[in-house]
């Protein structure tokens, strides 16, 4: 078995693990140690994503996406510590996403043609649960332009990379979807199987 197999099939045995444990123990007194797994969890996919980049091997965009990582890393910390600046950490993240995308793909009219009809369900999605934004909301609404940007520079992915493609595009989808669901927490009420799954 080709020794990057074995190490991805040794992160995910170990992402198994951690992140369990993490949903187990951050409701209880160990609140740091529960942290800790958090960001282990975020690392195993972001060391793999760095020794990617570094190999002869690596496709366009690695760089960007190694560096989007590791900015989730930070957001993924910092997020439980200071909100705001979690999500601005997690905001630079989604940019380095959309240049790892453009610079596999360009630019494309496909693009907008995504980013238009997306905007317009989320805007539906969220704009009852607006009044409920603690303030300033500006930082919020920035936050979702750009995850959207971020999605819809992925979608066309798909057309042009074949199965690279289709697992970027898919990536960023559930990165989407994970982060409605923490809104729709954050905004309603705190559902545990939603938190879960936004996880």
């Amino acid at each position: 078995m080709p020794r990057y197999r074995i190490a991805v099939l040794a992160a995910v045995l170990l992402f198994v693990v951690t992140m369990p444990l993490y949903l187990h123990m951050k409701r209880g007194p160990h609140k740091k140690t529960a942290l800790l797994l958090k960001g282990l969890s975020t690392l195993i996919p972001t060391v793999l994503c760095i020794v990617g980049a570094a190999s002869d091997a690596a496709p366009p965009g690695s760089w960007w996406m190694a560096v989007g990582l590791m900015l989730c890393l930070i957001g993924d910390v910092v997020l439980e510590l200071h909100f705001i600046t979690g999500m601005g950490a997690f905001l630079l993240g989604h940019l380095c996403y959309i240049g790892s995308f453009l610079s596999q793909k360009g630019p494309s009219l496909w693009i907008v043609g995504y980013f238009i009809p997306l905007m317009m369900l989320v805007t539906l999605l969220f704009v009852p649960l607006v009044p409920k934004l603690e303030k300033p909301r500006l930082p919020y609404i920035v936050y979702v332009v750009v995850i959207v940007a971020m999605l819809s520079a992925a979608l066309p992915l798909p057309f042009a990379l074949g199965i690279r493609g289709v697992l970027q595009a898919a990536g960023a989808a559930l990165f989407v979807l994970s982060d409605l669901l923490l809104g729709r927490n954050l905004l309603t009420f705190t559902n545990r199987l939603r938190d879960a799954v936004s996880l």
